[in-house]
């Protein structure tokens, strides 16, 4: 009777351990507890359009914002940034002139001494505001029907 209760605790005790372990669903978002992160805020990644995007850029805590860099397909747009004005310790700006199709929009900041920069990557679509092509208006007019002439 002893093992069956000890074996039950045993049970029970793992039970509440599992469920006590963090999932990937229950991890905060990128760009939290310091990870350097990009996030698309006018709409989401793949439905922008009009050729720009606001964008937020987190950065961790103990790197001073003025260390960011921020490229658009190689294009440096960092100047397009500042400082959130809600006072998070974050870069907001909208990058504009984006063309058809994907871009790869990339935050770094560097690495402590001779290591890698810290990198933040994000694709963004810009489709076109009005995707549809043109409709062609058929006019009511009543057509004649042509009959061959017969030449004798």
């Amino acid at each position: 009777m002893r093992l069956t209760v000890r074996g039950a605790a045993v049970t029970t005790f793992a039970a509440a351990a599992l469920v006590c372990i963090p999932t990937a669903a229950a991890t905060p978002p990128p760009g939290l507890h310091g990870a350097l992160a990009l996030r698309v805020v006018s709409s989401p990644p793949q439905y922008v359009s009009g050729d720009d995007a606001r964008l937020e850029v987190a950065v961790p805590d103990a790197t001073p914002l003025a260390q960011v860099r921020v490229t658009v397909n190689g294009a440096d747009v960092t100047s397009a940034f500042a400082q959130d004005p809600e006072g998070n310790h974050q870069l907001e700006g909208v990058v504009t002139g984006l063309p058809l199709g994907p871009s790869t929009v990339e935050a770094t900041v560097p690495g402590p001494g001779k290591a890698r920069p810290d990198r933040a990557e994000l694709t963004l679509v810009n489709n076109a505001l009005n995707s549809e092509p043109p409709k062609t208006v058929k006019s009511c007019e009543k057509t004649k029907t042509l009959r061959p002439k017969i030449v004798p």
